[in-house]
């Protein structure tokens, strides 16, 4: 009975000591606040320039958007379970492209920033996102490849996206 108390604890300590280490980057970098207060300071100091650009709203969660088309052949809206077409180029707040593709995609797949800018467009509309970080990846970090590199989105990284809307799926 010792050994199986024994065998119970050692497989505890293990599980602890596994989730303990998925709590950090492949960088090696604590995700808490602490660690990334610079890059979430100056995505703050972004946003609130972009705030005081001309044309560019708030919504009642934060995001920031600028229309620069609206598209009036249609009244048709995406919603979150529908399929749309779209060309989205997303760059991190400093500028760094990691994204800018035409393609298919559930609206449901996308950062909860993306999804809300969507739900204001019809096809045909063209809009610029300013996206606080709870509205992006939050407080992970992300990697993409493009262009032959590979581009790190640390936490707290504010966002900056062009969305061209071309077609609405419903479902």
């Amino acid at each position: 009975m010792n050994k199986n108390i024994l065998g119970i604890f050692a497989m505890l300590l293990s599980a602890v000591f596994m989730f303990s280490s998925c709590k950090k980057d492949k960088d090696n970098n604590s995700t808490n606040d602490g660690s990334y207060r610079e890059n979430k300071e100056k995505g703050e100091k972004y946003l609130i320039k972009k705030r005081e650009a001309e044309g560019v709203r708030q919504s009642s969660t934060g995001l920031l958007f600028k229309i620069e088309e609206l598209s009036s052949e249609t009244d048709v809206r995406p919603e979150i379970d529908d399929s749309c077409v779209a060309r989205i180029r997303c760059e991190r707040f400093d500028g760094i492209c990691f994204s800018d593709t035409t393609y298919k995609f559930l609206i449901n797949d996308q950062i909860k920033g993306v999804q809300e800018g969507l739900s204001y467009m019809t096809p045909g509309s063209k809009m610029e996102l300013f996206i606080p970080y709870y509205l992006g990846f939050g407080t992970v970090s992300t990697k993409y490849y493009f262009k032959n590199k590979t581009i790190t989105i640390l936490p707290y990284t504010a966002l900056h996206v062009n969305v061209e809307l071309q077609k609405v799926i419903k479902h």
